[in-house]
């Protein structure tokens, strides 16, 4: 088990929206969505391909495209894949392999073609160029799909922690954010995990101070489900 992740911590979704890609997107503005996908593998273990993580994170980001709507009453805004990135990195114990898809956004403007979709044969090997950067860079959505188990038999809880950034503590609809939670978590296992019951078992919220100034606090929900396979 990984010694730097809480033991009912080590699967599920972290997701964090500012809210203004909550509402209808505006006219000429741009917007970014970031899914990361990732999984724990052997120390020296390589994978034959990065597809089925790359597919994933793409099957979230298009998804999500599909909620958004334009405040000019547009049907749906142009959406793009900005930039993408597919990898596999050591850590002390073992080794992570992801992909990351950056889905650009925008209503009414001209707005680029974006990145093809990778071919079969390119992700079979790392694709890290575009990934520089990533870490400082101004998204609007961010998704964080994980797991951090040694083994699929590994017990571990799923988790779903949901935030949105707000500019003051005060006045916080707890609730609502509650609410917001649960319903983006039962899409990720709509999506995810369709043949699994997921059973709320315990929920927790926080209002956390970023440091920043454009989005200075994170309320935040973070949900543990058990799962029960589905009898077809």
């Amino acid at each position: 088990m990984n010694p730097s992740i809480p033991a009912d911590f080590q699967r599920g979704l972290i997701h964090t929206v500012h809210p203004r890609i909550l509402t209808p997107l505006v006219t000429g503005e741009d917007y970014r969505i970031l899914v990361s996908t990732r999984i724990r593998i052997l120390k020296h273990a390589q994978l034959p391909s990065f597809e089925p993580l790359y597919r994933r994170a793409r099957l979230l980001a298009r998804r999500r495209a599909a909620e958004l709507t334009c405040q000019d009453g547009s049907t749906f805004p142009h959406t793009w894949i900005a930039s993408h990135g597919w990898f596999r990195m050591d850590i002390a114990d073992a080794a992570l392999a992801g992909a990351v898809v950056v889905l650009g956004a925008a209503c009414g403007a001209t707005s680029p073609s974006g990145r093809e979709e990778p071919a079969e044969a390119a992700l079979c090997s790392p694709h890290t160029s575009e990934m520089a950067g990533l870490r400082d860079a101004n998204w609007d959505e961010f998704y964080n799909d994980f797991d951090m188990r040694t083994s699929v038999d590994e017990t571990s809880q799923l988790t779903v922690s949901y935030g949105e950034y707000v500019f003051a503590r005060e006045g916080i609809d707890r609730d609502a954010l509650m609410a917001c939670g649960l319903r983006r978590a039962r899409w990720y296992f709509g999506l995810t995990a369709p043949d699994i019951d997921m059973t709320l078992v315990r929920q927790e919220w926080a209002c956390v101070d970023t440091g920043k100034s454009a989005k200075p606090f994170l309320a935040h929900v973070t949900m543990y489900f058990d799962e029960r396979t589905l009898e077809r």
